[in-house]
């Protein structure tokens, strides 16, 4: 934000474009509603976490945001199972999985949902997509969806659909063996520490703790 407050005052009167990935687009979506006076002319999603029901259509009303180009792709397991499967908890967590299912649209004029592009979570940005991309930026024209362009696809196959509309329960049962690990890694390590000092074993536990915290940091760092 600090550099767009910085290039806005140099250029006020400029049209600002944003194109975002992944925990970029949260980042725009953020910066929309927490600073009224962002605006972007034209904006491009890949593999948005964005909440589906994000309100596009007060923001275009007020002339914030002009258009909107969201690719949805055939198989994003990552935004499918993640933030898709947080979006009943909007008040938490504020993900959803528009990189998966495409925003709710009421103005197809103003907001396209490019559903679907052939790949995974970076799909929408691969260089087949350039094209599509710039053109949309520069030249204000969506995308045409249809047999002629190289990476459409008229659906998305059946496991990532199942995987999409389960999620939650995934996403329940992920969150509870990974509390079960670090809760069991925990207890054994502290009861090993104070009953019996001179064993190995609280060692061997806090090393398993510490290959436990890191793999969970990675995880949330990577998607």
């Amino acid at each position: 934000m600090n550099h767009y407050v910085e290039v806005r005052a140099k250029v006020p009167n400029a049209d600002f474009h944003y194109m975002g990935h992944s925990n970029g687009t949260y980042l725009c979506a953020r910066a929309l509603l927490d600073y009224p006076a962002t605006a972007f002319s034209r904006i491009m999603f890949a593999g948005s976490v964005v909440h589906q029901s994000f309100p596009w259509r007060e923001l275009m009303k007020w002339k914030r945001v002009s258009k909107v180009y969201n690719g949805v792709a055939t198989g994003d397991w990552v935004v499918a199972l993640f933030p898709n499967g947080l979006r009943y908890l909007k008040g938490v967590f504020d993900l959803g999985g528009a990189g998966h299912t495409g925003f709710n649209v009421e103005n197809q004029n103003r907001l396209l949902n490019f559903d679907y592009v052939e790949g995974d979570h970076s799909a929408s940005r691969v260089e087949s997509q350039w094209a599509a991309i710039s053109s949309f930026i520069v030249n204000e024209q969506f995308p045409k969806m249809g047999s002629n362009h190289p990476s459409y696809k008229c659906s998305q196959p059946l496991w990532i659909k199942f995987l999409g509309f389960f999620s939650p329960v995934f996403i329940l049962i992920i969150a509870i063996a990974v509390l079960g690990i670090g809760l069991k890694l925990a207890i054994v390590f502290f009861t090993s520490f104070f009953v019996n000092q001179e064993n190995m074993g609280p060692g061997i536990y806090l090393l398993g703790m510490l290959i436990y915290l890191l793999v969970i940091r990675f995880l949330a760092l990577k998607y």
